[in-house]
């Protein structure tokens, strides 16, 4: 398969959000535009089937294919979905004590202090880390514009908010492989390119 090339709009902006190098090593954001969201292609299904993933869409199964192959997780969410689609909106944040989010597999949790949030205008959009939150999960059926989001958590961090937040021992994928440090994001904007 060869990836088409693609073409870089100005260098992005330098985002201002003075807990995001203090609680993260990189932080990383690119803008996708008239993305068609739709079903993977079958072969796409079944490796992430027999990987054990459960296949939603191209942009998510893209996702989950990049992380599976590079040991590197990645988010995208939809712009449409978010509260602004600044990239200055974003941040990283601990929860407050008592709040609560509403994870992709549909389940409702309650963090504490020491869970990490990356946030849209303080909004949580993921549990950093461990699970993405449904409020901006890429689900429409028709062209969108997506942010691809790369960031990387000290290891240590990862683990202990996957153990608090999951009742049993968790072994998530996205928190397992959360340790490498390589950046995917062109690769995994040339194969949402490419499946368009």
């Amino acid at each position: 398969m060869k990836l088409p090339l693609i073409s870089c709009g100005p260098t992005a902006l330098k985002l201002k959000g003075k807990d995001l190098l203090k609680h993260s090593e990189l932080f990383c954001l690119t803008e996708i535009v008239n993305v068609q969201v739709t079903d993977s292609p079958l072969w796409l299904q079944r490796r992430l089937e027999a990987a054990g993933q459960r296949p939603v869409n191209n942009v998510v199964d893209i996702t989950n294919l990049v992380m599976l192959e590079t040991g590197q997780p990645l988010h995208a969410y939809d712009r449409e979905s978010l509260k602004c689609d600044d990239p200055h909106a974003f941040g990283l944040r601990f929860a407050k004590k008592g709040e609560s989010v509403l994870c992709l597999d549909g389940v409702e949790r309650e963090l504490n202090e020491n869970n990490l949030l990356v946030t849209n205008q303080e909004n949580p959009v993921a549990l950093a880390g461990v699970i993405g939150c449904q409020a901006s999960a890429v689900q429409s059926q028709q062209k969108i514009s997506i942010w691809k989001l790369q960031y990387f958590l000290p290891p240590r961090s990862v683990k202990a908010a996957g153990q608090q937040v999951f009742a049993v021992k968790p072994r998530l994928v996205l928190s397992a492989v959360w340790q490498k440090k390589t950046v995917w994001l062109q690769p995994t904007v040339q194969l949402i390119c490419f499946f368009n």
